[in-house]
């Protein structure tokens, strides 16, 4: 990413998207793999029990495109800092 901003570019290409996303869909089902529901206890009714990991994996799955939107767009921030700041100020008033 660096060596693209540095060209000016304003995204990665699209064979280094195609890349990364891969990448990024294989380490979560790789998570999702390590990180099984509970086994429900006898008898018990209800939807299955889920780990705090599990919650976690399943939320970086689903939010997949808001994770990786810097990758498309690189005028998107990394972090939230500046939203953050913001809002402290004001609080602060």
């Amino acid at each position: 990413m660096g060596m693209a901003t540095a060209k000016g570019k304003l995204s990665l290409s699209p064979a280094s998207l195609s890349r990364y996303r891969s990448l990024y869909e294989d380490l979560v089902q790789k998570g999702l793999k390590a990180n099984p529901y509970k086994p429900p206890p006898k008898k018990k009714r209800g939807r299955k029990k889920k780990t705090k990991p599990r919650n976690l994996i399943e939320r970086i799955k689903d939010y997949a495109d808001d994770i990786l939107r810097f990758f498309y767009d690189f005028k998107v921030p990394f972090d939230k800092n500046f939203s953050e700041r913001d809002i402290r100020m004001m609080k602060v008033k």
